[in-house]
């Protein structure tokens, strides 16, 4: 009896060992956590190239009474751009992540400051992929997200500072498999670059 115990524990040990190494075959991308800085390259607006500055995603809001307040402020401040509530499909929600953008105080600008500061995100699966599959459903439209936040309007914001933002996205209600992506600013000569965010926080 006991040695059939043993067996059965030894059996349970390798499920789980093969369990863990299948999920790392699925997604072998370096990951940040959210609330762990990065630093990624951004394009200059004062001449050409990028610099250095540091980016934070420190949540992700997917109560839909909160979401729904966050857009709404924004298409009644911004209604040039507003952002339409409609969803695709009834397994799809509107998500809001909450990001921080630390320009370094030598990061080059004109005399009214920096405009362009907010960071371009992208949603994909754990692999990288723009495609996300949830229980054998294909999901090809939920990579794209939008700024929420204030930009800057001129002589407001200036090397140094800090940008606090949000962005939407959408996403299949519930799932939390996919990653946060972000690309650095390239060149001609230089290969793009991704870094990757988790939206769980372990």
């Amino acid at each position: 009896m006991k040695q059939r115990i043993g067996i059965i524990c030894v059996l349970l040990m390798l499920f789980g060992l093969i369990g863990c190494s299948i999920n790392e075959e699925k997604s072998q991308l370096k990951t940040a956590k959210l609330g762990e800085w990065l630093t990624i390259d951004k394009n200059m607006e004062a001449k050409k190239g990028s610099r250095k500055i540091k980016i934070q995603v420190t949540k992700i809001e997917r109560n839909q009474a909160a979401v729904k307040k966050i857009i709404d402020r924004y298409n009644l401040t911004t209604p040039q751009k507003r952002i339409s509530l409609v969803k695709e499909s009834d397994k799809v929600e509107y998500c809001i992540g909450f990001y921080k953008a630390k320009y370094p105080k030598d990061f080059p600008a004109k005399e009214y400051g920096l405009v362009h500061v907010n960071v371009a995100f992208s949603i994909c699966d754990n692999e990288g992929n723009s495609t996300i599959k949830v229980d054998n459903t294909r999901y090809q439209a939920l990579q794209k997200t939008e700024e929420v936040g204030k930009l800057p309007e001129g002589y407001d914001f200036y090397p140094g500072s800090t940008y606090n933002s949000m962005f939407v996205f959408k996403m299949v209600k519930g799932f939390r498999g996919y990653l946060i992506k972000v690309k650095d600013a390239g060149g001609k000569k230089k290969p793009p670059k991704y870094h990757y965010i988790s939206p769980i926080n372990k």
